[in-house]
């Protein structure tokens, strides 16, 4: 997958015409001083750019008011990590004056194979969080790709919504340029998580999370996982999109939901304890198991497991995980799975599925 940074997904909100706050990015103290005083006297928000969830219960987000608190906040950003990961860039934005925070999402549903959009009247948080204390104000369309997005959709999923009526067509206008940015990138995700109605009535896309498919037909192939958040409670780790899909298809049909899409093919295997770590940090406190499911071919399933073990020891998981191997490098694997973590490893994806689910 190649997941942009949120300064990058803007950068792209901005070229299709989605209002975002007036901001700078920089990796340097001084330079953000100088930023937040042209931007808006120092009444700003410096926000660490890293490619993890939940930035702001993390204390990745600062609100400051002068020339000191901004100085000192984004000293300390640039010197810090977040779930293990470096900050080496923060972004300076405006406040906004907010009035209302709506969600907006498109991505792929699996199950009707096509494009769905996702909207919530409460936005601002996790939409997992959302689903499951408010799941009466999210609403899903399925989007027809040989018709595409239109106004009428916007309109329809915010219908609810209590503010103007030149509000909402700039809503549903901006809900259809997010549409033409999903289609065009070959993306698996477009999510704009808030969307701002400001005091002023400006819709303005105040916080992104775009990711592309590294193999887009306009991309050169990069080294690097695939990786799509799905709302289950299940992490799923595989190598290959046809072993992945089958291993979340067979979770499902056990009375399981998959927490996401990550599969680890080709090269990507040498990285795959850096995809473990990923989907570890962006699943944190929401997982309620793991399948790890590998069929080793060109990949070395023993090389892989080798940096799947060094992760879960480090982290001490305390979900239940269950392990099918099987292709090159299996009994070395196996092996290792044994000894290190005392678990059994199973013969059939049905097999380690039904295991985990009867531990949960």
């Amino acid at each position: 997958m190649k997941r942009l940074l949120e300064y990058e997904g803007k950068r792209l909100l901005e070229k299709y015409n989605i209002e975002i706050p007036n901001g700078k990015v920089t990796n340097n103290a001084d330079k953000a001083i100088e930023i937040a005083e042209d931007i808006n006297n120092f009444d700003v928000v410096i926000k660490a750019q890293v490619l993890a969830g939940g930035r702001g219960l993390a204390g990745g987000i600062k609100f400051v008011n002068n020339k000191k608190e901004t100085g000192v906040e984004a000293e300390k950003l640039l010197n810090s990590k977040i779930k293990g990961l470096e900050i080496k860039k923060i972004l300076i934005e405006e406040k906004l004056n907010v009035k209302h925070e709506i969600y907006v999402s498109f991505m792929l549903d699996r199950t009707d194979k096509m494009p769905i959009l996702i909207g919530s009247i409460q936005g601002g948080i996790n939409i997992e969080e959302i689903s499951k204390s408010h799941s009466n104000v999210i609403k899903n369309i399925p989007i027809d790709p040989l018709i595409g997005a239109h106004d009428y959709h916007g309109l329809y999923l915010f219908d609810e919504l209590n503010v103007s009526a030149n509000v909402k067509k700039n809503i549903a206008e901006t809900i259809t340029k997010l549409y033409e940015i999903y289609k065009d990138q070959e993306a698996f995700l477009v999510e704009v998580n808030p969307l701002v109605i400001t005091q002023e009535d400006k819709v303005i896309a105040a916080d992104c999370k775009i990711i592309i498919d590294p193999v887009a037909s306009y991309m050169e192939e990069e080294n690097t996982p695939r990786y799509i958040p799905l709302n289950g409670n299940i992490g799923v780790f595989a190598n290959g999109a046809g072993l992945t899909m089958a291993t979340m298809d067979v979770v499902k049909e056990l009375g399981g939901k998959p927490a996401n899409f990550l599969e680890v093919g080709g090269d990507q295997y040498k990285k795959a304890g850096e995809a473990l770590e990923f989907l570890l940090h962006e699943k944190k406190g929401s997982l309620n198991g793991l399948i790890i499911n590998l069929f080793g071919a060109y990949a070395r399933t023993d090389i892989i497991i080798e940096q799947v073990v060094d992760v879960l020891k480090e982290k001490k998981l305390s979900i239940p995980i269950s392990f099918r191997v099987k292709g090159t490098g299996e009994k070395k694997a196996r092996k290792i799975i044994e000894s290190e973590l005392n678990k059994k490893v199973h013969n059939s994806i049905e097999s380690a599925v039904q295991q985990l689910l009867m531990e949960i």
